[in-house]
């Protein structure tokens, strides 16, 4: 793949070290919350650090060490590790799909308008938000990191992991179906309904990871560079989920009431102050 200049590592570096975002920080008023803040905060301090050692001094395993003394679980770390890679591959493809989502930012208007009206964001008709390759960049990882993160400050939000572990499932597995270029084969209708129902169709935002993915799938026939980085980007991914599912398999789902996390009744689909 391409290679990043050391300037884009550093700043990549930075951006990890970053998030969640301290403005969130700022809106937490429960223990749950601020304590939710801080772990996000720690997880990202040491993927910065797994980044950096990885790509800029190119020696040293910090994320390994967190795990052989105690502080991080063997998912966790695997997780990490993972996540690490993937935002080498998200990198690489949103620099090289930036000019193209610039270019049909109008014309992914017109369509999201007319299929999912709700996911658009205020003001997206307007001018391209972005100068850079790595605004759109940081901005993806912001909308990932600081959009899980907000759950918790919603009066009321469940979090269905079974579910999502499914639709991850899912994903994958269309992922994995793509072509050599790419592309992701077209669902039933009766696959696109099943995958709704996983991912609580309801609960799902914008995304600028998703519209640049979209993106992708109209150039990526008509663009080599373009292609290369999709299909590198879609084998990471796909990987990442079958870490994440992986992960997952012994998580209860649990909701988020007014600041505190409530497990999932054995009654199932209720969530209940415990007794």
């Amino acid at each position: 793949m391409t290679e990043i200049s050391a300037d884009e590592l550093q700043q990549i570096a930075e951006l990890i070290a970053s998030l969640p975002s301290n403005a969130l920080l700022a809106r937490c008023r429960t223990e749950e919350q601020i304590n939710e803040w801080h772990n996000y905060r720690k997880n990202h301090l040491l993927l910065a650090e797994g980044w950096r050692a990885e790509f800029i001094v190119c020696q040293g395993d910090p994320i390994g060490d967190a795990l052989e003394k105690g502080e991080i679980s063997k998912h966790r770390h695997d997780l990490l590790k993972q996540r690490v890679t993937l935002y080498k591959y998200q990198w690489a493809l949103v620099k090289e799909a930036n000019k193209y989502v610039a270019e049909l930012h109008s014309a992914i208007y017109s369509l999201l308008s007319k299929v999912a009206r709700r996911l658009l964001p205020d003001g997206f008709e307007t001018e391209y938000p972005f100068q850079s390759a790595f605004e759109l960049f940081a901005e993806t990882l912001r909308e990932e990191v600081d959009g899980s993160l907000a759950w918790c400050l919603e009066p009321y939000y469940e979090v269905p992991v079974k579910k999502w572990r499914e639709a991850t499932e899912l994903l994958r597995e269309n992922i994995e179906k793509g072509d050599a270029g790419g592309i992701y084969p077209e669902l039933k209708k009766t696959e696109v309904q099943k995958l709704k129902n996983k991912l609580v169709w309801s609960k799902l935002g914008f995304s600028w990871l998703g519209v640049t993915l979209l993106v992708c799938q109209f150039v990526a026939l008509r663009a080599p560079q373009l292609r290369k980085k999709l299909t590198d980007f879609n084998r990471e991914f796909a990987e990442y989920c079958k870490v994440g599912v992986r992960a997952s398999r012994k998580v209860a789902g649990f909701a988020w009431n007014k600041g505190k996390t409530v497990p999932a009744s054995k009654a199932g689909g209720v969530y209940r102050e415990p007794e």
